[in-house]
């Protein structure tokens, strides 16, 4: 353990990220996010019920952020009426302070990412604050922290589910642990569907390693050596399984989606058909012209994921909604095409450079670039996990939960193959692998090799860093006003 003199720049890293969350929160007005994440808190303060799928888009989602986010807003316009503020001033109070739950969740996520790193890694002093610096400075996590969204709730559920599985692995897995861990990991799906990943990874995990130890054993001891693995799922099953529950109760069916009771035009989404989706393709060049999602490589699976992990590509809520001549190029295709159908998604996306924001431009090929090496280490990471995978439980948790995180995203494209549907926020529940990853791939250079990745890595994090704080000033300077 390093002494607490020779972890500043640890510290400094974490603060950045907090301050940059905390930034872009701030010039980010509520109602800027994917999707309407008010509507359920409404129908919980208003009618004192938890929503169910018919009732808004997003009331299909499971209620633990929902009744969180609630009780904050209702304190929130409690407290600023008792201070004299105006009914609509109170509720623009009760907005924000649930847009600052994303923030929390976001901060609290990076320090579990540290302390699962410490846990995992002797790192030196400069390695711990740069492989941290690769998640602090994340676009994706910095947007999705900013956001009033169930997504940034979600990952720091999962994280301390994972933190709290890695402490019951190390003490032997007992009782108690096991039912804390699979609860917690039931508190991930309470919070969105695919905290299932979490309950998957740790109870997969578990049991693949108890089945490797199990072989060995009499007949009568193979069952009960399972026993860890049975509390973990009922720890899992008995705080996450309320939503499937009710669903049955309400619908007749285990899940319900919100494409499943509303019409959307996202059906007429590009690509379409996983016939059109490409799984082989990563087109970097034209991602470098056209910054947003574009029909130049919108069917191109690895692009989308790559895209959105490292600016706002599809800026339709934020970055592009921000830019008045975006509206005049909705409002072009509109006249061509006034029915939403898949024409009129494809004429959508296939904008000028006179119909984007050039500022944004800039800071989206910065991102792009920078976060090449840093992709590059993070799966150079991968590769040496997955060497060590049967050798180490705990790397191994982590490894199998970064992939689910992966796997979602392919899922969901698989399930519903549109641009929307390939979102990296999905897979940011496996975050606090990240780190441990860079940190492995970090760890066996040396001589002239150490120094060039290093210094490789540490220039695209500033890179990233600077492309953030130009997204904050742009965004800053775009609310104020011409």
């Amino acid at each position: 353990m390093l002494p607490p003199r020779q972890r500043w720049c640890t510290y400094a890293v974490l603060a950045l990220g907090v301050a940059l969350r905390i930034a872009v929160a701030v010039v980010t007005p509520p109602e800027r996010a994917y999707d309407d994440h008010f509507a359920p808190l409404h129908v919980i303060l208003d009618q004192g019920r938890i929503p169910d799928a018919a009732d808004c888009w997003e009331c299909f989602q499971p209620p633990l952020y929902y009744v969180v986010s609630a009780g904050v807003y209702a304190a929130s316009m409690q407290v600023a009426e008792q201070v004299g503020a105006e009914h609509e001033q109170a509720v623009s109070a009760g907005r924000k302070a649930v847009q600052f739950v994303s923030v929390v969740a976001g901060a609290v996520t990076l320090w579990l990412c540290l302390l699962i790193l410490r846990r995992m890694c002797e790192l030196s002093p400069g390695r711990e604050a740069l492989v941290l610096a690769c998640v602090g400075v994340l676009p994706r996590h910095v947007y999705m922290s900013a956001m009033a969204t169930n997504d940034a709730f979600t990952y720091m559920v999962a994280s301390i589910a994972i933190y709290a599985a890695l402490s019951v692995q190390a003490g032997g897995w007992t009782t108690r642990g096991c039912l804390v861990a699979g609860a917690l990991a039931g508190a991930a799906v309470l919070s969105k569907g695919y905290g299932a990943m979490t309950v998957l990874a740790i109870a997969g995990t578990l049991w693949l390693f108890t089945h490797a130890k199990a072989r060995r054993l009499p007949k009568h001891e193979y069952w009960p050596s399972f026993k860890p693995v049975a509390w973990v799922l009922v720890g899992a099953l008995a705080v996450g399984v309320w939503p499937t529950v009710r669903n049955l109760y309400i619908f007749d069916e285990p899940h319900v989606d919100n494409y499943d009771i509303f019409d959307t035009p996202m059906r007429f989404q590009p690509p379409g058909s996983i016939w059109e989706t490409e799984f082989y393709s990563f087109r970097l060049s034209a991602l470098l012209k056209h910054p947003w999602v574009h029909l130049a490589h919108v069917d191109s699976f690895w692009t989308e994921l790559y895209a959105r992990l490292w600016f706002d590509y599809e800026g339709f809520a934020v970055t592009l909604k921000l830019y008045p001549p975006w509206d005049d190029f909705w409002h072009r295709v509109d006249a061509l095409e006034p029915v939403w159908n898949a024409r009129r998604q494809r004429l959508m996306l296939d904008y000028g450079p006179q119909d984007v924001p050039p500022d944004f431009r800039w800071v989206a090929v910065a991102g792009y670039l920078a976060g090449l090496p840093i992709t590059a280490a993070l799966l150079a990471g991968l590769v040496l996990a997955l060497r060590r995978f049967r050798r180490d439980p705990a790397l191994a948790l982590l490894t199998v939960h970064f992939l689910a995180g992966l796997f979602v995203v392919v899922f969901q494209t698989l399930r519903l193959p549109h641009f929307a549907a390939m979102k990296a926020a999905f897979a940011l529940s496996g975050l606090t692998t990240a780190p441990v990853l860079l940190g492995l791939a970090l760890e066996p250079l040396r001589g002239v090799g150490r120094y060039l990745g290093i210094g490789l890595v540490w220039l695209a994090v500033s890179a990233v860093a600077a492309a953030d704080v130009a997204y904050l000033i742009v965004v800053a300077r775009y609310a104020a006003g011409p």
